[in-house]
This record gives structure tokens, sequence and C-alpha cells, in this order.
């Protein structure tokens, strides 16, 4: 029966889901119409594509609408005694023979499916008998499946939607996808028919059929699929999952039974076929967990499954078996049984199927199809597969009464079949293809249209003839039988006997047309055109000599001539040698001496029976014409010299000089190799006594003895160095006895450096040219004498003068950069230039030329950069003009000492220039003859003073009070205007001028108050605090007592004055707790100050410069007292400017330092 499966899974799937189609245009009470998703004609099977070669017998017939749009399938077929009859489906009218089939499926449009069908008789050859249609004027046939009675009764089964009318009866209207079953007479008139209706449960509602089958009783059986509550013609089952159903019927049409098979999932019958025994073997392509049938259970391998059942004529599920592989769906197109009872399966599968004895893969591409053997007696079970790289199954299956198999498929790629393989041809070709009852593959053809074919199902009648039946869109050619399209698919039917099919010896040629079936002979060569070919023919040429006797030329050539030897006349045999070969078109070499005919001067050497046995060689044939020296060749050697005359009679030459005539000259220049000096070359030499050699420079010598064999001037070159001996010819060697490259200034002498200039020797000098640097490829000249080579490398040297010496090269190293004069330079990459102070720097690069300790002066100031030489710049990167200190330093008074910088340089006084050195740093200066001169010059006025300090009696000298009078020393005293009290530190505003200088003056007046080293009567002022009066009073009686009585006050008060200072110091260096207390320690509750160093203020009166000498106190005029002037203790300051530092804020810092200098303010 015709594939199923494909049908089947897409109804199944629709089924569940159907629409309500509104079909108002047409007058039918039809309301709505249940439909399914479009389906491509492709649908129907996976297409696949197949090669083979075309049937010589069988019937090739055709069905068609004669509509560009029109489409016609034949999709189900089954053979009985008198012929074969097919499921028609189609679109529009379709001509079958002389007969027109009706298309009145009102339901196209909407189906977008074929929806008229017809059953068709087909007679023994293919040709139409009868046809009748399914009236469809108010429905639609979706599906359909034929079996055969005996008689040729059609037994049909399949899907409708909408209402069918058949004679006697008219199934009720149905929304539902629903299955019937109908039968007809052997003419094709209606016996009956059963349609099924389906109640919706809550689950859907649908039926369909898609397999049918006849078994030897006569009884009806039907397989396919529903849900739902469903009346398969007197008996309803409501199931509520998709379930395989298998059914009988009488042969009347009674329903005699109908079980549900499946699990709690989806279970679809696809196909069912008897056996002669009257059991059913059913097919359920099922994806439920599990199945519970005849006391076992199928649990699911893949993730669909083939599960095969047996049922007995009462329904008894007798065995249940099933075929998986993991997480792969396994399927079934095909199936078929023998009179063995053993059952045939085709479908398609990937990865792995394997059961006991056998095991496949799908290896071709996507999925593969499969064929396999289920023996009914348990043993001979096998399995195989094949494909394309698409996705492949079997839609047609047949077994001859051999058991072999054939297979029908439709390809869309190249498939193989074991050692078989189709080439595709369309876009998708209908293949066929067989197996051997062991399960081997056969052979394999496809139908070969350049447009699309699709296989849709397949028998084998009684006789063991397979009709294959489905569709094509392009003209085929089988054997003597071609049909053409005349609508867009037409229907075909195709008959043909399996066994042309067969090709035993695997060379692609069927056996019934293979003119060596048992020897692969795939070109069907038959040189002679016999009826065997080559490949098994004994003589393939028909020329009277066997293949393996052996005949040298048996196919391919010349056939059906006679080989022949005439020993009277050898030229008019037909093959001279009886190699098997025709000599004039065939044979080279007709007496197979090894000469070829038309290099073999005796064609026809004689032999003995039955073929030659003489071969030409050397030793037989010197000179390899063909014609035995012993018996046939008067010139053996075949030089042209008669054996008579031949010098060498055996070994063949053309000398023709030295006495010797046809001997060996191999360099044909007529001399006997034998006399020949160079018997390999031809050659003229006559000299040295070497005859014949080649002379190329025709100078008489051999090129062999010629040491310069294309000079005619030069032959002789004793040391070897490429320059000939001849003095009188081109390039003698100045020096032949001694090898040498020179090849400029003289040739063939020493030239170490390769530059082509000979070294000087006694007879070859410098001035002759030689080479001034021997030893140096890059220098040879030396103009100036200096030692440097002339040539240069300075590519830029622009100014450089032509018509100095010398050449640019650029592999000079160094150089002479006055190669006109000679010079020393050596410095900065400057050679050979004059140099007259020789510090190594050319004189017009020496900034001092004629002073090797100096040569550059990068500040231009005449001093020198180099440190260690003559005068160097101690500032060399700025123009300087001092010279004393150091040299080239900025010297901004010109006093030759030059300025201080950054600590550096030696002028105290930079800008004055009659001052440059203060060694005492009192900013007083050295020099007693300038500004600003130091009496004092290696003695400060103070320590550390910042400024220049001016003295009153003289400058620049030590004043350790500060009161501008300088302390006395060894060459200034008292006398001579210093300070009479240098320690006093006192404000030079109340300094003595008159008795004294330098001393206290507390009332202004110039007078110094008395102390005990000065006292009144020694000038001390007897009123120190009355400006106006100094001088002691003159006592009234005159004499002068009261100044006595004064006097001796004076010094009792002095006296008194003492002894209280005494005490003081007594009491003062008693011990105790405060013994070494400093006296100038801060009075209790004043902060301490840390590290105060003595600060003390400088006069006001002794920061103007003054006269350096004092006025001599004699001279002095009586002044009025200035006005007192604050001055500010330098202690206190520094004590409140301690204060401060540490932190202390102003007031409180002033009201501490108020505590110890109450007189003090900010």
């Amino acid at each position: 029966m015709g594939s199923r499966q494909h049908r089947a899974m897409s109804r199944a799937a629709s089924a569940i889901s159907l629409v309500v189609l509104l079909l108002a245009s047409f007058s039918s009470p039809l309301a709505t119409l249940h439909s399914e998703p479009p389906r491509a004609l492709d649908d129907v099977t996976e297409p696949m594509t197949t090669s083979g070669r075309s049937s010589t017998s069988g019937f090739l017939t055709s069905a068609g609408t004669g509509s560009s749009s029109g489409l016609a399938f034949m999709n189900s077929v089954a053979s009985h005694g008198q012929g074969s009859l097919a499921t028609l489906r189609y679109t529009a009218d379709v001509t079958f023979g002389s007969q027109t089939l009706s298309a009145s499926c009102p339901f196209l449009s909407q189906l977008q499916d074929l929806c008229d069908a017809a059953v068709v008789g087909l007679t023994e050859s293919g040709s139409y008998a009868w046809g009748t249609e399914i009236d469809t004027s108010n429905g639609a046939v979706l599906d359909l499946s034929v079996s055969a009675g005996p008689a040729g009764e059609a037994f049909i089964g399949g899907e409708y939607v909408g209402s069918l009318v058949f004679p006697g009866s008219t199934f009720a209207f149905s929304q539902n996808f629903e299955g019937f079953v109908a039968k007809t007479d052997p003419v094709g008139n209606w016996m009956w028919s059963v349609g099924y209706a389906t109640v919706d449960g809550g689950f859907g509602a649908t039926s369909t059929v898609t397999d049918v089958a006849l078994d030897m009783a006569g009884n009806h059986y039907v397989t396919g699929y529903f849900i739902g509550e469903t009346d398969f013609g007197g008996q309803s089952v409501n199931v509520s999952d998709l379930q395989a159903f298998v059914a009988k019927y009488s042969q009347s049409g009674t329903l005699d039974w109908v079980v549900d098979i499946g699990g709690l999932s989806n279970d679809l019958g696809v196909a069912l076929a008897t056996t002669q025994s009257g059991n059913v073997h059913l097919a359920v392509i099922s994806n439920s967990a599990t199945i519970n049938a005849a006391s076992s259970l199928y649990s699911l391998v893949g993730t669909q499954d083939l599960v095969m059942f047996e049922v007995d004529p009462s329904g008894a599920i007798l065995s249940m078996d099933g075929y998986g592989v993991p997480n792969e769906a396994t399927s079934l197109g095909a199936l078929e049984t023998n009179v063995n009872g053993d059952v045939f399966l085709g479908g398609s599968f990937k990865g792995t199927l394997a059961k006991s004895g056998w095991s496949i893969t799908a290896n071709q591409g996507k999925s593969d199809l499969f064929v396999i053997k289920q023996s009914a007696s348990g043993t001979g079970d096998w399995a195989v597969s094949g494909g394309s790289s698409e996705n492949d199954t079997v839609s047609g299956l047949g077994i001859n009464s051999n058991d072999e198999v054939v297979i029908a498929a439709t390809l869309s790629a190249s498939g193989t079949f074991g050692s078989k393989a189709t080439i595709l041809s369309g876009g998708s070709d209908a293949v066929l293809a067989g197996l051997t009852s062991s399960g081997s593959w056969d052979w394999a053809q496809r139908l070969a249209s350049t447009q699309n074919e699709y296989a849709f199902d397949l028998t084998v009648n009684t006789t063991d003839e397979a009709i294959l039946v489905g569709g094509f869109g392009g003209s085929i050619t089988q054997g003597t039988n071609s049909i053409s399209p005349t609508g867009a698919i037409d229907a075909m039917a195709f008959g043909f006997d399996p066994a042309t099919l067969i090709d035993t010896d695997a060379d692609g040629v069927p056996d019934v047309r293979d003119n060596c079936p048992t020897v692969s002979n795939p070109g069907q060569g038959n040189t002679d055109f016999d009826s065997e070919g080559d490949a098994c023919d004994s003589d393939d040429d028909n020329d009277g000599l066997t293949d393996s006797y052996p005949d040298l030329c048996p196919r391919n050539g010349q056939y059906n001539w006679t080989s022949m030897q005439d020993l009277e006349d050898p030229a008019s045999s037909t093959d001279w040698d009886n190699d098997g070969c025709r000599d004039a078109l065939e044979d080279d070499d007709d007496d197979n001496d090894g000469v070829l005919d038309v290099d073999d001067a005796c064609q026809h050497t004689g032999y003995n029976p039955p073929r030659p046995t003489w071969v030409s060689n050397a030793t037989n044939d010197l000179d390899g014409d063909g014609c035995r020296d012993f018996d046939e060749d008067l010139d053996d050697d075949g030089d042209g010299f008669e054996d008579g005359a031949d010098s060498c009679p055996s070994v063949a030459g053309t000398s023709t000089l030295g006495g010797l005539v046809g001997c060996t000259d191999g360099d044909m220049d007529g001399w006997a190799d034998s006399l020949d000096d160079c018997p390999e070359f031809a050659g003229n030499s006559t000299a040295n006594n070497t005859n014949a050699c080649p002379d190329q420079d025709g100078d008489g010598w051999a090129d062999i003895q010629d040491d310069f064999v294309f000079e005619p001037t030069q032959w002789s070159d004793t040391d070897g160095d490429g320059f000939g001996d001849n003095a009188d010819g081109i390039t003698p060697d100045a020096c032949p006895d001694f090898p040498g490259a020179s090849d400029v200034d003289r040739f063939g002498c020493n030239d170490p450096d390769g530059d082509g200039r000979s070294s000087p020797d006694a007879e070859w000098t410098l001035e002759d040219g030689a080479d001034a640097f021997p030893t140096d490829p890059a220098q040879w000249s030396d103009y100036d004498g200096d030692g440097l080579g002339d040539n240069h490398n300075d590519a830029d040297w622009d100014d450089r003068s032509p018509t100095l010496p010398g050449e640019y090269l650029l592999i000079v190293g160094a150089y002479d950069r006055c190669p006109g004069v000679a010079g020393t330079s050596t410095k900065l990459g400057v050679l050979g230039c004059p140099d007259l102070d020789g510090d190594g720097y050319a004189d017009t690069m020496d900034a001092f030329p004629r002073d090797a300790t100096q040569w550059t002066d990068d500040d231009g100031d005449g001093y020198g950069d180099n440190q260690s030489g003559f005068e160097a710049d101690a500032c060399p990167s700025t123009s300087g003009n001092s010279t004393e200190d150091r040299f080239g330093c900025e010297d901004y008074d010109g006093d030759g000492w030059s300025d201080p910088f950054d600590g550096v340089g030696s002028d105290a006084a930079p800008e004055d220039p009659t001052q440059w050195s203060d060694a005492d740093g009192d900013f007083w200066y050295d020099n007693p003859d300038g500004n600003f001169a130091d009496e004092c010059p290696n003695a400060p006025v103070a320590s550390g003073a910042a400024t220049r300090l001016t003295g009153i009696d003289r400058n620049g000298c030590p004043d350790a009070d500060f009161d501008g009078y300088s302390d006395p020393d060894e060459y200034h005293n008292a006398s001579m205007g210093a300070d009479a009290c240098p320690e006093d530190g006192y404000d030079p505003t109340i300094t003595s001028t008159v008795d004294r200088f330098g001393c206290l003056d507390s009332d202004g007046d110039g007078y110094s108050d008395p102390d005990e080293g000065w006292t009144v009567a020694m000038g001390g002022d007897a009123f120190p605090n009355d400006p106006t009066k100094w001088l002691p009073e003159v006592s009234e009686d005159g004499d002068g007592s009261s100044g006595g009585f004064g006097s001796i006050a004076m010094i009792g008060g002095v006296v008194l004055l003492i002894g209280a200072i005494a005490a003081v110091l007594v009491l003062r260096g008693r011990g105790g707790p405060d013994a070494d207390k400093a006296w100038t320690a801060a009075p209790d509750g004043l902060p301490p100050l840390q590290a105060m160093a003595p600060a003390v203020a400088m006069p006001p009166g002794l920061a103007m410069p003054g006269s350096k000498v004092a006025m001599p106190p004699g001279l002095a005029m009586p002044v009025a007292a200035p006005a007192p002037v604050p001055v500010v203790d330098p202690a206190a300051k520094s004590y409140y400017d301690g204060l401060l530092a540490q932190g202390y804020d102003p007031a409180s810092a002033l009201s501490y330092t108020q505590q110890y200098y109450p007189g003090f303010q900010a």
C-alpha cells in the first residue's frame, strides 16, 4: 500500500484545530466547513532525486488536466490478476485515455488541496480500462487508498469533508474530516460505501482512513485514527486522544468489529497488510509514553516510534513490537507481507536503529530511508538504509515471488543505495531501487525528467512486474515509451519488470542490456560488434587470434579481419609477425624486431613460425637499421663506408683525416677520435703540439691550454691573475711573476685593498701613480703628502673646489679635508688641515690658532673654554671682561674683578671701580685709595653687621658699644679720639664728646659723667644731671675751698660707692642655690626665651657717615643740650621679638617684656 504517515500526521494536526470556513458562494445547504492548513504538492512525501536506466519492457502512461495550473496525481496502486487499480486525485477535469473525469469539488480554493478523486482501472499493459469518479459536488476527498480484490474489485478508503454521494448512499454533511470506505465491482460500479461520523466529546472530532486491505477470504480491513466519538458503521468508539484503529468489514460492507489501539498521547494507524493465515499486520506511529497491548507493555524509545501490531481475524491483538531511536523520530511509508507471513517495512529514521541481528545508521544526510524484513519465523531478519543528503523515506514497497524487494521514493538530492547511486536530474526525482532477498541493494534507477517527479506508491503483481504511480512535471522516457505533461503536474503510472534493472556485475548496465552481464563492462565496449562485449569476448577484434594468445591489438582498432603470413611474398601478409596487429593500419613494427617500420630497412626480416624471435640490438644489428648483420647488412655499422673499405667496420664513424676512414669521430671534425687530442669537441688548434681541439679566439692555442680563450693577443698567464704575459697584447701583466689585481695605474700587480691601484715598489713609486694607501680600498692619493687620503664621503660638500684632488666615495672613512695643503688637524672630524698651535684643531676652526691649550670661545670674550688651558674662561657661556680674580666673567665696574653671581665672584663692590675687596666683611673696602676705604681692613666693625656702619673717629674699625667711636688699639688710643669707654654700650646721643669720647653723658652736655677712673678733677662733669653746668663751682671766698670740699665730698662719695659695689660683689660671691644664676636671667614669672641671640640696636647717630677723627676735647664748643630721643633697648626688643616667635600675641608679649624692661614700648 502507499505511503500514509506524512498524510496521517498532517491530518492529525489539523483535525485538532479545525476552523470554520464560510461557503456562502455555494447553493448547497452547507454553511460551514472545517479545513486544514494548505499542503504543498511535495508534502505528500519528502522529495528525493535518483538516477537509473530505462527498462526495455513494461508501460508508461499518464493522465493530465491540460491546464497550466492543473494538478493530477495517482497516489495509490494495487494489482490483481488482470491488471491494476489506482486512485486519482486532481484539481481540474482529467483526461485519461479517451475518458474525461470531471472535477466538481466546490471547496478547492478554500482547501488549497486536490479535492476531486476517482478510481481507475488499468490493463496489464497500462492502458486505461475504466474510471469511476467520486461525487464531490457537495464535498471534498482529501486522501485515498486502494486495495484490489481477486477479480479486480476496488476497495477504497480515505478522508472527506462536506458530503459525498454514492449510489444509494449520501454521506451526511460533516464539518469534520471524516473517514470513509467504499467498494466497486471489477468494472468500476459502486457496490457499497460507509461514511464515518464523529461527535465532538470535548477534545475535538475527526476520523480518517489511511490504508485498506483485503484478505484471501474477501474480508476488508481498514486502519486510520480518530478522536472523539466515532461511528464506524454501526459501532461507536469514544476516545479523548488521537487513537489508531483497525476495523473489519464483510464482503457486503457490514462492520464486523473495530478495535482502537494506543496509549495516552497520539497514536496513528498508517498502514496495514494481511497474511495468508488471515491475520493483519498494523503499523502505528506513536508518541505515547507507553502502550499496553497483547499482555505486554511498549515504552517509547524516541520522540516518535513505529509500533507494529499483529491482529487476528476476530480483532484480538496477538503481538506488539516497536522500532525507535533515542531523541529521534521513526516513521513508516510502506508496509507489505509475503506468502510466508514475513513483514517488510519501509520508512524514515535518524541516528542508529537496531534490533537483534542487525543495526543501521543514518549517514547519508538528514533522515535516511530504511527497509526492514521482519521474518515470521523469527530468523533471517535484516535491515538496510540509503538515501540522499536531504530527508528521505520509502513511499512504496513491493515483494516479488523470490522475496526480492522493490521500493519507490522521491529524492531531492543524489542518492546512495549501498554501492548503487543515483544522480539528481531535476528538482526532485522519482527513484526506484531493488534489494535481493537477503537484503543487499541490487539496483537503483531514477525516472530522469528534467522537472519534478513524485513517487507515491508501488506494487508488484503476480507476474513479478512492478507498477509505480505518482506525478511528473517534465517529459519522461523509459525504453521506447515517453510521456509529457499537459498540466503543471500530471498523474503517471510506470510498469516495469524489476529483473530488467538487475545489474549482476555492478557495472551500471542492467543485465538485460549488458553484453557482458557477469563481467563488468560499463562502457559496453564491443570492438567486433558481435553479441559479446570486449570484457567477455575471447577474440575482441575477430581477427582469428584469441586475446590471450596474446593478441597485441585486441580492441579499439581494426576488427573482423584475418591475421595471415605470406612467406613467399612477405609484403602481401596482413600480419607478418602474427601479433594480432594489422600491418597496414595498426602495426608500426611489422617484423617485431624492435625497429619501427619507418626506421626499418628490412621490414620483413625472416623468422621461423609461429612468431619472430629476432630482435635488433647493438650486437646483431650494429647500425640499428633493422637488418641482421650476418645475413642482410653490407654495411654493418651503417656509416656509409662499406665493410671492405671501412677502417673500423664494426664501429660507425665519419673520420676521413689522418689515414683512418669510417672510424669514430665524435666531434665530427674529420679526425678519428684515436688521433684527436679533443675527441669530444670539434676544433682547429695547432699550437703547442695539440691538434683538433677547440680554439675559439683563433690564436692557434687550444682553449684547454689558452688562458685567454676569447682574446687572440694573449694566451699565457703565468701568475694566474687574469692578465696576460704577452707584453704586446692587451692588458699586459706588469708583474707577470706575481699575481695581482691592479687595473688602473698598471695591470696585474699587487693591489691589497682591491681599489685597482697597485702598491708602490722599487720600480713603481707614488710619483708613477702607485697607491698611496695600499690597504685602504677607499683611498689611493695623498696630494699634499700629509698622510691622509684625498677621497671624501661628504655628499653635501657643495663648496668643494672641483680642482681639488680626490673624489666622492660612500665607503671612505677618514679623509683629508684640505687635500691641497698639508696639515695635522685631527679634531672635530676635520683632518689634514693646517694647525699652527698643534692642538688638533684646524686653524680655520680654532678660536686660538696660536695657543695649543685653547681652541673654542663660545661666548666670544677672548678667553678659551678649556678649563685646563691658558687663561681659561671661568664663565664660558657668558661673555665677560674680568682679568684679576678669574678670566672672562662679567665685570660691571671694569676694575678687572668679576661680579659676584650666586655666591661666585670676588668683587666686593661690583659697581665701584675703586674697590673690589672687603676682607673683614664690614662693607668697608680694603683699597685705602678707593671709596669707603676700611681703616681696619682685617677687623670688622661688628660681627654679623648687615650694613656699612659709619664711625665718628674712623671707619671700618671695631666699636663694641656701637656708640660710633672705635675701640682703642695700639695704633689709635683714646687720646687720638678712640672710645674712652669702649664697652659701655650706651646710647650715642648721650655720649660724651668734650672731656673724653664715647663715655656716659647723662645730661647730654658733652661732658662725661665722672666715674672711678675719671673724676671731676680729671675733667668729668661736676653736674652730670644738669646740662647747663659741668665745671665745679668756685668757693665764695675765692680760695676754692668749696671746690676742695666738693672734691673731698665727691671722693668720699666715690669711696662709699666702691664699698657698696664691693658689698654687692661679696654677696654675689657667696655660695648657695643661686650662686650660678645668670645675671641676665628673666625675672620670675616671665616666659623664658629659647636660644635668644643678643641683639643691639644701632644708635641712630651712627647710621650716617661722619668725620673719621674726633674733635679734641679742648676745642669743643658749648652747645645746648639736645632734646632726649627715645631709645629702644636692643635687649628688650630682642626679648619681645622672641616671645612673638614663640607664639605669644603682641599684647601678652609686651606685658611680659615690660615686667623685665619697664620702659619698653613695642
